[in-house]
């Protein structure tokens, strides 16, 4: 039944005896981890490279014993090894089945897509609620995509970091790309094109990005990677614009 279902998402990985109750969404949440032991009520979590663990404490008496920790991010921060095992596994793979269309890139426009929005979410988060300690917590009604999970204000200063370096990784190496394809003469033109980019890419991303979760891809057509280019000049331009910021 539709509301008895597990979607895992890319790449997500469960810890031994770890209790997921249906249903379960996680494809908004790639490579993610679920702690071992853990049990997680019904819910859909929609922060990308993150650790669900069991609460540590009791952090705030209006929050159930029942909803677990959520750490945006932790993934990339602490086991970024495992992403690019992943990576170098499912190339290898890919690599038997040429016919198959196999997307391995873990930093692609999709998945930085949900990194951007999940950045833009902690970043906008609104709290009402504190922990012991008197700093802020927060939940799906401060979140949203936290599922049944709360957020401490630590974690989410640090998820706001760890994405944006992920973010602007993702960006310089589509720039590094592009510069190694040109003549130096024209290295110089391509910042400055980059300088003028202004226009956002949300309605584009939406009709790519149901693509690769799906396990279909385009990776290595002309048409995928002039849109991820598009999408990295966008993120490059809003670089250079913050730099100018903090220059003036």
């Amino acid at each position: 039944a539709p509301d008895q279902e597990l979607w895992a998402g890319e790449g997500v990985f469960f810890g031994l005896g770890c209790c997921i109750k249906y249903p379960c969404d996680l494809t908004h949440s790639p490579y993610s981890m679920v702690a071992s032991g853990i049990v997680t009520l019904p819910q859909r979590v929609e922060f990308p490279f993150s650790l669900i663990n069991g609460p540590q404490q009791l952090v705030n008496e209006s929050i159930s014993p029942a909803i677990n920790s959520i750490s945006p991010g932790w993934v990339l921060s602490n086991s970024l090894f495992t992403v690019y095992r992943n990576e170098y596994k499912f190339r290898a793979r890919a690599e038997k089945f040429p016919g198959a269309n196999i997307e391995y890139r873990t930093f692609r426009h999709s998945t930085v897509a949900l990194m951007q929005t999940a950045k833009k979410r902690l970043e906008n988060a609104s709290t009402v609620m504190v922990d012991s300690s008197g700093k802020p917590i927060y939940t799906e009604k401060h979140v949203q995509g936290l599922g049944k999970n709360f957020l401490t204000e630590a974690a989410r200063v640090s998820a706001i970091s760890i994405y944006n370096f992920f973010i602007e990784f993702y960006a310089l190496q589509g720039l590094w790309i592009n510069i190694e394809a040109l003549p130096r003469a024209d290295i110089v033109d391509l910042i400055y094109c980059i300088r003028n980019v202004s226009s956002p890419l949300e309605v584009e991303l939406g009709s790519y990005f149901d693509y690769s979760f799906a396990g279909i891809s385009h990776e290595g057509s002309d048409e995928t990677e002039c849109f991820q280019w598009e999408h990295q000049k966008v993120i490059l331009a809003d670089m250079m614009a913050a730099k100018n910021d903090i220059d003036d």
